[in-house]
């Protein structure tokens, strides 16, 4: 556990002695493990609403990007993040990083174990299990594998990790994405990933039920379509429901930017030699798709809008994805969905949200939760529920005037799905473009990843990004 010097202090015999008597109660009422037992006796900083940053292995990694973080339900002062990270050779693979005081430090674990023959590894994601494990999942390529979805489990907070297992090997995919069956029922610490399968056609989903030990073969969860599926995400609730939201780009229907010059075709097959052509801006269908039977069998999709896939700034050179994301509350069954609108080239964007409390079966009118602007684009939004019925989104935002950008976070009242204003989280604006991955990449002249990392605690949410303040991608993160 990292301490800073003025947390660190010496136990006398009498204070040792008391502190193993407590200990070995807590251990032996609670089932708690010693870590465990130190992390809910670890005081946390208070450090108010200040930027943490959370990576410091810039020996190691020259860049961070896309971000996922989550929340130990058994012991919330127990953060596990995630991050793609880009090795000073240039490679990508993905790293850990954890937090036992609520945010207030983090440990670096370094790249996770990977299997032999691995190349590149990305989109990451992570979620805790009812009983306080912790799992992280992403997509690997590499000899033998075409590609690989691989999840690591942690017994001890994400302190350390087991060897990954396959959840799909032998098949082109996109952004795999995991979500954990956190209820009280017989299907507690079900595992379930989703990801464009079948040329990026149709969403395939594999399911453990056994805590990540193993997964069930791979099952496809849509029909064939001549679309491009983008940004499948699961959310888990309670009594069998399991949502998957994603955005379906018509091929034929275009969509795309009408100054670019390309038809909507995906590149997000095997990479091709030299640098990617620069994507258009790309809209889609936004479903949603739900299970009443614990991911046996699916609903028909739900179109609840038309969304953005990828956006195309103002300058007409760069852009960012702004995939749609899902979020269940976990005690009342409410689905909460959330996607980006946006016109082509425009200097301002909205997100959206709409809600259903009948199992997806219907949803509420999908309406603006940002302010009106005519100058801020919102991009990557992520959405979390508190334990009190809150819903929080964050997201990045850019300033069309200043090509600056920020973090912020929209929070509704508890139960109530009237927000706040946004929250500025970050507490100096960036610029995205310095320092951030590019190289002619496909989404211009830099990037920031697609996603961004959010986690709710009992009494605060935590959103985790990476931006450039210091000359290059690092990640921090706040606590609101």
């Amino acid at each position: 556990m990292n301490l800073d010097h003025a947390q660190k202090s010496y136990l006398t015999r009498r204070q040792f002695c008391r502190f193993t008597a407590v200990t070995t109660g807590v251990l032996a009422a609670g089932g708690l493990t010693l870590w465990e037992a130190q992390v809910g006796n670890a005081a946390p900083l208070d450090r108010g609403r200040e930027n943490i940053q959370v990576s410091h292995d810039e020996g190691s990694f020259a860049a961070h990007a896309e971000t996922g973080l989550a929340a130990n339900p058994r012991l919330p002062r127990n953060l596990l993040g995630i991050s793609i990270v880009a090795s000073n050779k240039g490679a990508l693979t993905l790293a850990t990083y954890a937090s036992f005081n609520g945010g207030s430090t983090w440990k670096s674990n370094g790249e996770l174990p990977m299997p032999v023959g691995i190349s590149d590894a990305d989109d990451p994601s992570v979620a805790f299990d009812g009983a306080g494990h912790g799992f992280v999942c992403g997509s690997l390529r590499g000899d033998p594998w075409d590609t690989m979805i691989a999840v690591w489990r942690s017994d001890d907070g994400g302190a350390s990790f087991a060897a990954p297992v396959a959840a799909m090997q032998g098949e082109t995919v996109d952004r795999p994405y995991l979500a954990v069956d956190r209820s009280a029922g017989p299907s507690s610490g079900n595992l379930y990933v989703v990801w464009a399968a079948q040329s990026l056609t149709q969403v395939g989903l594999a399911r453990s039920t056994n805590g990540g030990l193993s997964f069930e073969p791979t099952r496809l969860i849509t029909k064939s379509e001549d679309i491009v599926v983008a940004g499948a995400t699961p959310a888990v609730g309670k009594d069998g429901l399991v949502a998957v939201i994603y955005a379906a780009e018509k091929l034929s229907a275009g969509g795309n930017d009408p100054d670019s010059g390309e038809e909507g075709v995906n590149d997000d097959g095997p990479p091709s030699p030299g640098p990617a052509p620069r994507r258009p801006e790309t809209m889609g269908e936004v479903r949603v798709l739900c299970s009443t039977d614990y991911g046996q069998t699916f609903s028909q999709p739900v179109v609840l809008g038309t969304g953005a896939i990828e956006l195309l700034f103002p300058d007409g050179a760069a852009g960012s994805p702004a995939l749609p994301t899902i979020a269940v509350d976990h005690h009342r069954n409410i689905i909460y969905a959330v996607f980006v609108t946006h016109e082509s080239r425009a200097s301002h964007s909205a997100i959206v949200l709409s809600a259903s409390s009948d199992y997806g079966r219907t949803w509420g009118t999908t309406r603006a939760i940002t302010p009106a602007s005519e100058t801020i684009i919102y991009f990557q939004p992520q959405v979390a529920v508190d334990e009190a019925g809150r819903v929080a989104i964050s997201a990045f935002t850019f300033d069309t005037q200043t090509n600056l950008a920020n973090v912020v976070l929209i929070i509704s009242r508890p139960h109530n799905l009237s927000f706040l204003p946004p929250i500025t989280v970050t507490s100096q604006p960036f610029d995205p473009a310095r320092g951030a991955l590019s190289g002619g990449s496909k989404h211009g002249p830099w990037w920031l990843g697609d996603y961004l990392g959010l986690a709710s605690t009992p009494d605060a949410f935590h959103p985790l990004w990476a931006d450039t303040r210091l000359g290059h991608l690092e990640l921090f993160t706040a606590t609101v």
